[in-house]
């Protein structure tokens, strides 16, 4: 237990850790009080009955408790003096009296006079002082209770190398960069105890120190999760349903979920969540049972989210792996980062322009073109499904017909007549052909035709494409290996080539 230092009066600052009577505090003010002689000191207990107000002496507010009698007002030199972790481990193993040192001769005389015997023997007990005298040799290490408040004297790992296991449980440490100074001295440790101290905020600079960590215990620290939380991984617990995570909702500082591997099916998200889910920037989806488009949809409700990760779930084998990319673009639209890797801003126009065509003719069929006051059931029953297709519409135009078209399987109906020019790049046209083009040929095919009829260097060719009569700034270049259909290529459109 900790002891008051009387040989030499020690004033903490606001901040630390104390002691005082057996009693934990954290100090909140240093100073003189109205009315009385001398420095006093602040603090606010651990245990609030321990107190007699909340900060407020005489109706002079010195400092704030979180309890109405959680705070007092005490002499320095009743404050028991932190001490570094190096010395309370010598403390407590490094004196040897004999080999009965672990255990009070006082007591022993006394246990002897008690029982009438001529001595006691304690079995065993010569063996564990030799090994615990050796410091060097210390693998577990018992030090609740000791006032350690950190060991900045950097001295424990040259002292004690070896430890594995290191209880801290009740001491006076205040910070995880006080705890940090402990563990990156001790490269063996496994097991450590910090229980019922009161560490601030951690800070993620710290983590190389706790490296060699398997087991932290962390109990009674007053955390609350609203405070601290900004960070979880759920990854392979079985969680199942939806309405389970919406729990963490009100978190104000949860930045990153991972819920990998957790059994969800469905996500629901209420339009209105601007306060759910607040400070969430990334969440990671994968290897889940999600298999509808609408779970995709409630992601764009989180009012912060950039990144998503979302492989190996039943939505994302429906169609080929660059249209699911582009698919789940269109339907998140603060998408920033996905699947691991950024979404440019290029992409997000395509992703955008594909996602009109591509569900064109449902807008037009549910109402898409009438005034809004004569759009019915079918129309509602569109936006569920596609709810963010009239903010593309407001970003890029709402469709033509000529778009909408809804082709054949014949082969004549899937065909288009395009006229292929050759410019160079100060404008000046070259040639001019005609070509019936397939509107499932790629631009990567379509390049090795273009190249063969224009006789250039493939690696320096650009492709765009324009409506007749336009001029160049209407053209849309061609970047992507996608077909003739994804760009929107109608029949008699200009496919310009440049070297």
């Amino acid at each position: 237990m900790c002891e008051p230092n009387t040989a030499e009066e020690w004033v903490p600052t606001v901040g630390d850790r104390v002691c005082c009577d057996g009693q934990r505090a954290t100090v909140r003010f240093v100073g003189s009080v109205t009315g009385a002689d001398g420095l006093w000191v602040g603090v606010e207990w651990d245990n609030p009955e321990r107190g007699k107000h909340n900060g407020t002496v005489k109706g002079k507010e010195y400092f704030m408790t979180s309890h109405p009698t959680g705070g007092s007002m005490v002499r320095p030199r009743k404050l028991a003096r932190p001490v570094q972790c190096a010395q309370a481990v010598v403390d407590r193993y490094g004196a040897i009296l004999d080999t009965d040192s672990t255990v009070d001769r006082q007591e022993l005389d006394a246990l002897q006079q008690d029982i009438n015997a001529r001595f006691v023997q304690v079995i065993g007990l010569t063996k564990l002082n030799k090994k615990q005298s050796k410091l060097d040799q210390l693998k577990n290490v018992y030090l609740r209770d000791s006032c350690v408040a950190g060991d900045s004297s950097q001295l424990l790992g040259q002292l004690c190398p070896n430890i594995e296991e290191l209880d801290l449980a009740e001491n006076l440490l205040s910070s995880w960069a006080a705890v940090a100074e402990i563990t990156r001295q001790l490269p063996k440790l496994r097991i450590l105890n910090i229980s019922e101290n009161r560490l601030a905020e951690p800070d993620a600079a710290l983590r190389p120190a706790f490296a060699s960590l398997q087991i932290l215990m962390a109990n009674r620290q007053r955390y609350t999760w609203e405070e601290q939380l900004d960070s979880l991984d759920l990854d392979s617990n079985p969680i199942g349903n939806w309405a389970e995570v919406m729990k963490l909702a009100s978190l104000p500082k949860l930045r990153d979920l991972g819920l990998a591997n957790t059994g969800l099916r469905r996500l629901e998200v209420p339009e209105q969540s601007d306060a759910l889910f607040p400070a969430l920037q990334a969440i990671v989806l994968d290897s889940n049972q999600i298999d509808e488009w609408s779970s995709v949809s409630a992601l764009d409700r989180l009012p912060a989210l950039v990144d998503v990760t979302l492989r190996n779930n039943p939505v994302t084998a429906i169609e080929k792996p660059e249209t699911t990319r582009e698919l789940i673009i269109a339907r998140v639209s603060k998408l920033q980062v996905l699947n691991r890797t950024e979404v440019t801003r290029e992409e997000r126009r395509w992703a955008e322009l594909d996602y009109l065509r591509r569900f064109g003719p449902a807008w037009r069929e549910a109402g898409g073109r009438l005034p809004a006051a004569e759009r019915g059931d079918a129309w509602r029953a569109f936006l569920q499904t596609h709810p963010r297709y009239p903010a593309i519409c407001d970003a890029w135009g709402a469709p033509e017909d000529s778009e909408l078209k809804i082709t054949s399987d014949t082969i004549s109906a899937n065909m288009v007549s395009v006229r292929l020019v050759l410019l160079t790049r100060e404008g000046e046209q070259l040639r001019d052909l005609e070509r019936r083009l397939p509107l499932t040929m790629r631009l990567s095919k379509l390049k090795v035709l273009v190249n063969k009829l224009f006789r250039g260097n493939i690696k320096q060719l650009e492709l765009s494409y324009r409506s007749p009569g336009q001029d160049e700034s209407r053209e849309i270049a061609m970047d992507r290996d996608r077909d003739l259909r994804f760009f929107g290529v109608e029949e008699g459109d200009l496919i310009i080539a440049r070297y």
